[in-house]
């Protein structure tokens, strides 16, 4: 588990699932609070939230999580949103986790792909006399993360557990880092066990032969197949910055001609807005992407005996060969003509 003199030097932006936002979300609009203001002002769409393989800022979520706890007067909100996510997770993560042989299995699994569940998460399994002991954390962002971040992870793990067991197993006793609450109701009611309160870390202890019971979901082929889908789900994701999604779109759309902004971002369900913050944020601008994306294609296509000039130029999104050969020359110092004379 990381140590504090690695949280506090850990510095880099860290993001989140869109499922975790969207679950907070749906869980403000069930109790008739109004999101909007709060997610323009946090620069989240609300339609991107439906969009599973989506993240959004890690401390964007942190304020949205202390804005949903004052919204609804109910510092234990976590407790609620957590009880809620397993039924958004990506169908990837839950059909893997389920197909493992026990729930052992499942945790050992999960400590694999932990990132693809939140990329702070941090999750461990450790075991003892009797018993599994499951540990959590969330590494700070730029921001430390919410209390409720920590509260919906631990609910979110033990709802999966009894969703997929089909069964109401609890944990034999609870450790959690935060002091003791005046009110212990929701803590009692979503743990049924002695709960310690100011511990060094978060963690749950589960009976082995509860952890080592077959699950009814588990199948050894499936389980394979869900593995390396899995992994291949990670590895799309994860490569991934904001900025390659956009370049992504972009080859796509370039034989089309030259796309604009708005139909860039509203492929990705964003706003033009929220597309140029985040190309911002990773220091990139729409305009160096596209021109960027153009470059690196014609080296591509010029090698291509096979394509003219005239094709490559539409190819690229240019209207005219004229405009190609300027774009050309600008970078790479030839014309595109002496390029492929020299490469032939």
């Amino acid at each position: 588990m990381s140590s504090e003199k690695q949280k506090s030097s850990h510095a880099q932006v860290l993001s989140t699932p869109s499922s975790w936002g969207k679950v907070i979300v749906d869980t403000l609009l069930e109790k008739n609070v109004d999101v909007t203001s709060i997610l323009s002002e946090l620069g989240i769409e609300l339609e991107s939230l439906n969009n599973r393989d989506g993240v959004i800022n890690q401390d964007s979520v942190t304020a949205l999580w202390e804005y949903a706890a004052k919204a609804t007067n109910n510092e234990n909100i976590g407790f609620e949103v957590g009880a809620k996510i397993h039924a958004l997770l990506n169908p990837v993560i839950a059909y893997s986790l389920m197909s493992c042989a026990n729930l052992k299995e499942s945790c050992k699994r999960l400590i694999r792909y932990q990132d693809v569940v939140a990329e702070g998460l941090q999750f461990e399994m450790r075991g003892s006399a009797g018993h599994f002991e499951l540990v959590f954390d969330i590494l700070p962002s730029i921001q430390q993360p919410s209390p409720q971040a920590i509260k919906s992870v631990v609910s979110g793990c033990l709802s999966f557990m009894r969703w997929v067991t089909r069964s109401d197993i609890h944990p034999t006793h609870v450790n959690l880092t935060e002091e003791m609450p005046l009110d212990l109701d929701a803590y009692e009611q979503l743990f049924t066990c002695p709960i310690n309160f100011s511990g060094k870390e978060n963690s749950l202890f589960f009976l082995k032969k509860d952890m080592l019971e077959p699950l009814v979901t588990s199948d050894d082929q499936l389980s394979d197949i869900h593995d390396q889908n899995l992994q291949v789900y990670r590895d799309r994701i994860k490569v991934q910055t904001f900025a390659d999604k956009v370049k992504a779109i972009l080859m796509e759309q370039l034989p089309s001609g030259e796309p604009k902004q708005e139909t860039i971002a509203k492929l990705l369900h964003v706003s033009a807005s929220t597309l140029k913050r985040r190309l911002k944020e990773e220091d990139v601008t729409y305009k160096s992407l596209l021109d960027e994306t153009r470059h690196q294609l014609s080296l591509k296509y010029l090698v291509q005996e096979s394509l003219s000039l005239t094709e490559i130029t539409y190819l690229l999104g240019f209207s005219q060969s004229s405009a190609f050969t300027r774009a050309f020359k600008r970078w790479q110092g030839v014309s595109p003509k002496i390029f492929v004379q020299n490469n032939s």
